[in-house]
């Protein structure tokens, strides 16, 4: 039994949900990007895309990562992280990032050795600005702006691009008030 009760409240989100094969999960990611880049021949579009998508799916999943981790609030962001890379990337991507502070508190990097979307994938030269697992950073967004915590994440490596593992640096722009509006709003 793990003593990490976040680690283990992982393990258990994992257990307790239906799986796709990584594979299909890769594949299919993989096409979406391919039809994006050739919707829109800006590459920065695309990436504001991905991200733009992982932001409404960041949203919808940070209240099933919550009630697996059994917490209903966060006190800081540096515990949304913990929540977000203990129970929710083990629960939804099978993989668990190393979160790592910096000496800016307002910094932090995750670090993971595999990703299960790019796996298989080799980026063509001529698209190597593309930020291929950008859904990834959006996906941190929202679920941190859903916890009232504004945060910009961005990939600084990549594996798919010739780096020995992926990084995301999540910067903590602020936190966002609670508007008494919102408490009332249905």
């Amino acid at each position: 039994m793990n003593s990490d009760p976040l680690q283990q409240a992982g393990e258990n989100a994992w257990q307790d949900t239906k799986h796709v094969h990584s594979s299909l999960l890769s594949i299919t990611y993989g096409c979406l990007v391919e039809q994006l880049v050739k919707d829109f021949a800006d590459i920065e579009a695309v990436n504001e895309i991905t991200k733009r998508m992982g932001s409404f799916i960041g949203k919808r999943v940070c209240d099933d990562v919550l009630s697996h981790a059994q917490v209903s609030k966060c006190e800081n962001v540096k515990e949304a992280l913990q929540i977000t890379t203990k129970v929710g990337f083990r629960m939804m991507l099978n993989i668990q990032p190393t979160l790592t502070t910096t000496p800016d508190p307002k910094i932090f990097v995750l670090s993971f050795p595999e990703n299960p979307l790019s796996s298989n994938v080799e980026i063509p030269t001529e698209l190597n600005d593309i930020a291929y697992s950008n859904i990834i950073c959006g996906v941190i967004e929202g679920a941190l702006e859903l916890l009232r915590y504004e945060v910009k994440a961005d990939f600084v490596k990549e594996v798919v691009k010739g780096d020995h593992t992926n990084e995301i640096r999540v910067e903590h722009i602020r936190d966002i008030p609670e508007q008494i509006s919102d408490i009332f709003e249905t």
